[in-house]
Formats: C-alpha cells, structure tokens, sequence
C-alpha cells in the first residue's frame, strides 16, 4: 500500500471512529482531523478531501450493513435498519438513571425487554454492570406495579384507544358511597406521590371541565373494568336506551373539556373544579428555602426576594430567609406538601421574621 493510502486509510479510520461516538459536526471532525495530523507533522486536509474520504466510509458500511446519517447536523453510524449502532457516551451515561425510572414497571412485559434491549446495546459486563446497579438510588416514595394493577391500566388503555366508556366499582375514598358502580369515558392516569389515580368524565355529564372525577385506582373494587358493551350484555335489562354513549371521540373530548389546561396549577391531583389558580406567597428559611430552590412545587415557582441572616421570632438561630410565589390552586395537597417544611416555612402575612410562636411541634417517632 503506497504512502498516499496509508494516510488515507488513517484519516478514514480516525474519521469512523468519531462518527460512531455521535458526538460531532462536520466542522468539528475537520478541526480535530487537522489538529491530530498537524500534531503528526502531517499537512492538512482540505474540505474536499473530508468528504471525499466520508463518501468511501459510506460506501464501507453499506457493505458491512451500516449507514452513516446527519441528525441535527450530528453524524451517527445506524444499522440499515435505522437503530443507532455504537452510543454516544452521554448516552450511556443516562442508562443507569433510565433503569430507575423503569424499575417499578418492569413486571410489564414491554417495559422489561425495553430495559433488557438498552443494556444489551449499553452496557458491557465487569465495571458497567457494577455502575448500572449501583449508582443511582431514588429514595421518594414509589408504587411497584403488580400483575392485577397491570392488568387495570391496560384495560383503562385499551378503553382510551378504542374511545369506549367503561364501568367499575368504586368505593369513595372518604367513605361517602361503598361499592357504588361507575360509569365514564376515561382520560387519563395520573401519578402523585406513588399512587395512581385516573381522570374521567363520567358519561351521564354534559361535556363541562367541572364535572370531570378523580378515582384512585386502588378504590376500583377489585382493580376490574369493563367496557360498557362488555358491562350491559352480561346484563342487558340495565342497558341505557342511547347506547351511543358506549362509545366517545377521545381527541375531540379532550379538546371540548379544554383539558391539556385543566391541571395548570395544580399540585398533586385534584382542583376545584370552579376556582381558578390563585397568587400565593410564602417564606422560606435554611434548609427549607434551599430544598424548595432545587425542588420546585411548581413551574410558576418564583423567588422574589432573598435576605441573609434573618433574626426570626420563632426559629432558634438567625437563618437566610426567600419568599416564593406560585400561581397555584389551594389544595389539601398543597397543604400537605407546605406542611413538610414545618416550621422552616411561614405565610407570607407574618411578614420576614415570621410567626410570634413556633407553627408546629416536636414529635417522637415511637
């Protein structure tokens, strides 16, 4: 092989190499072509020597059943079938916390080969294995989903593609009505706090954002759904003399219930369904001002002021205070999430020195 291939042949190699990291532009593998021959004492390359040497590497891996594409201006190496061959390493670097967020919906079937199918692309065995296990851990609480509750939101899933109501037992989460049977044209499922609700409009409504319920799904007696079809051929004598209403345009009701903005505001799951979202304003000191910062409530979440050193009348030390505005619904969940803060939090009335007394108390954990 002459001098003339030889360097073409390195040029080629060092060109394949970066286009399977996926990681840069046609001018940035210029720049570091040129860096790495200047660095061998070696003359630069021109712009036209680049691709021609990049039209032999395409050529390469037709032959070897790749192909080399330019996403974004990103040159990647794919299969022929379109499945990108060799990772970026920003990617690799996402798949430990991708198993986490996968974890609790494993037992789907799906979901497991989706998992098995990133590590086997990912992830190699010895030091990656060690990382994948054991360096993310997610500590808020978290639902782990079982076959039977598997079983439901499949069902639920199955109602929302083919526009079909469904019915259900329900017994009402504060006890007002036990075992009641519902019938509703299903939304969509919800998680808050590691529980699973879904949003539904029940069929005998008109179609308003103020009749729109929240179920939990654990309340659905014995996490079992039928289709309103399904629901009235076992018992025909209940059927409705309009069984259109068995039936729904899915898009089209979410579109009339405006709903892609009925959660705007909300914190957790539930609204009132006649009140709109309101400015609140709230003091934050210490350890609480710095967690509500690096986890926000609320995408309207704003600090309007922070002082140092603040002498507050009930708070043993002088502590860094900022007060936060939301514009949000008042919610039992609200209430709830605020509360966490304890003392460490106070409304915005009691001015920057907060409360005469302490908001809450001390508690033993036995």
């Amino acid at each position: 092989m002459s001098k003339t291939d030889l360097r073409r042949k390195h040029r080629e190699t060092l060109l394949l190499n970066w286009f399977r990291e996926g990681r840069y532009n046609l001018d940035q593998v210029i720049e570091m072509l040129n860096g790495h021959l200047l660095g061998m004492k070696e003359k630069s390359v021109s712009n036209r020597t680049v691709d021609l040497d990049i039209r032999r590497i395409k050529d390469q891996l037709i032959l070897n059943g790749e192909k080399l594409v330019n996403y974004n201006r990103i040159f990647r190496v794919v299969t022929a079938q379109g499945t990108q061959n060799s990772i970026t390493y920003e990617e690799k670097l996402m798949v430990p916390l991708i198993q986490k967020l996968l974890e609790p919906y494993l037992i789907i079937p799906g979901i497991n080969r989706l998992m098995d199918d990133i590590k086997s692309e990912h992830i190699s065995s010895g030091i990656d294995g060690v990382v994948l296990k054991n360096s993310v851990a997610f500590t808020s609480p978290h639902f782990v989903m079982n076959e039977q509750m598997q079983g439901l939101i499949m069902k639920l899933l199955k109602c929302m593609f083919g526009g079909q109501a469904c019915v259900f037992n329900y017994t009402d989460v504060h006890k007002r009505t036990q075992n009641a049977r519902h019938e509703v044209y299903p939304l969509q499922i919800r998680e808050d706090q590691g529980r699973l609700y879904l949003a539904a409009l029940p069929v005998d409504k008109e179609v308003d954002s103020r009749y729109i319920r929240i179920y939990t799904l654990d309340g659905i007696d014995n996490k079992d759904i039928k289709t309103s079809k399904e629901y009235y051929s076992e018992s025909p004598e209940k059927a409705p003399l309009n069984p259109s209403k068995f039936s729904y345009d899915y898009a089209n009701l979410l579109k009339k219930l405006d709903y892609v903005n009925y959660f705007q505001g909300v914190i957790g799951v539930w609204r009132s369904p006649t009140v709109e979202p309101q400015i609140i304003r709230r003091y934050f000191a210490g350890w609480a001002l710095s967690h509500i910062k690096a986890a926000p409530l609320h995408a309207s979440q704003q600090e309007l002021e922070r002082t140092d050193q603040v002498s507050t009348r009930h708070l043993d030390h002088p502590q860094v205070v900022g007060l936060i505005q939301w514009k949000i619904h008042r919610t039992p969940e609200l209430a709830f999430r605020l509360g966490s803060y304890r003392d460490y939090s106070w409304a915005h009335h009691f001015g920057i020195h907060g409360p005469d007394q302490r908001l809450n108390w001390d508690f033993e954990l036995t």
